[in-house]
């Protein structure tokens, strides 16, 4: 998909007159560069999303540009008058200019992104993990990587994928089965794996339970659906314990009506040095 950027050939070379000896060269490789750029861009973004990010990619792009507009070199417009102070404050607004841009970009396509694979059916999901995962296995094994192959499936079998893990398996029994010289052993701890990850699950399922309980008036609960510890107080609380707990990472949900911050074990010890316990 081409996307033309209206305007963009004069903004860029207004911002390469006073630093290029050819700034129409460098105005039409830059809008080849940029509306290619562009045109990548929106590919893979929703029809509903595209024109947000169109208008968003302009404004930044061209506010990079009018920066370096106000940039010059004084083998272009001579040393005459030449403001040191000056050159160097343009030279460092254009440079955080490009940064903003750069920066937006790399956030708002990693935004989206996110996006559109939490709205993927889970089977979907499933499906492109486990066709990934297959390459890489099966990678593994046609190079004989028995150590990296096991560490990736050990990985699985600790967050109790027991599925994927059963899948893995079967690729290397396929293997063994039409090759001499099998991949492992028919006594290899490899095969021990679906097992652990089944008791892992069970145990894991039972540890993701919600927990919750009351420490001096205030009710905290480990919520493992949405992975935050989070603490109701009764009422708003005082300056002093609202700025200790900005301080311990923690944040105000409205939607939740409770402070809380991501369930880590040091989310938990700074949960303790709230509560004085």
């Amino acid at each position: 998909m081409e996307t033309k950027i209206e305007g963009l050939y004069d903004r860029a070379y207004r911002a390469y007159s006073n630093i290029s000896f050819s700034p129409e060269k460098r105005a039409e490789q830059t809008v080849i560069d940029y509306e290619k750029q562009l045109s990548d861009d929106i590919l893979n973004i929703p029809d509903e999303e595209r024109e947000r990010y169109i208008d968003n990619y302009k404004r930044y792009l061209f506010a990079w540009l009018s920066a370096m507009g106000n940039c010059y070199s004084v083998m272009i417009t001579g040393g005459s008058n030449f403001n040191n102070s000056r050159h160097e404050k343009m030279n460092q607004r254009e440079r955080a200019r490009y940064d903003e841009f750069t920066a937006w970009r790399t956030k708002a396509l990693s935004a989206i992104a996110k996006r559109i694979e939490s709205s993927k059916p889970e089977e979907q999901k499933a499906s492109e993990r486990w066709e990934q995962l297959k390459k890489e296995i099966s990678k593994k094994i046609s190079w004989g990587s028995v150590a990296n192959c096991c560490s990736m499936i050990e990985r699985l079998v600790y967050n109790g994928e027991v599925e994927l893990v059963s899948k893995c398996l079967e690729l290397i029994k396929e293997y063994n089965s039409t090759h001499v010289n099998k991949f492992v052993t028919d006594r290899h701890k490899v095969w021990s794996m679906v097992d652990i990850a089944t008791k892992i699950r069970e145990k894991n399922s039972v540890q993701k339970q919600n927990m919750e309980n009351v420490v001096n008036g205030i009710r905290v609960v480990h919520n493992y659906e949405i992975d935050r510890i989070q603490l109701f107080f009764e009422g708003k609380p005082n300056p002093e314990t609202i700025s200790n707990l900005k301080h311990n990472a923690f944040k105000w949900s409205p939607s939740n009506g409770c402070w809380q911050r991501q369930l880590t074990t040091n989310a938990i010890y700074a949960t303790r040095k709230i509560l004085g316990i």
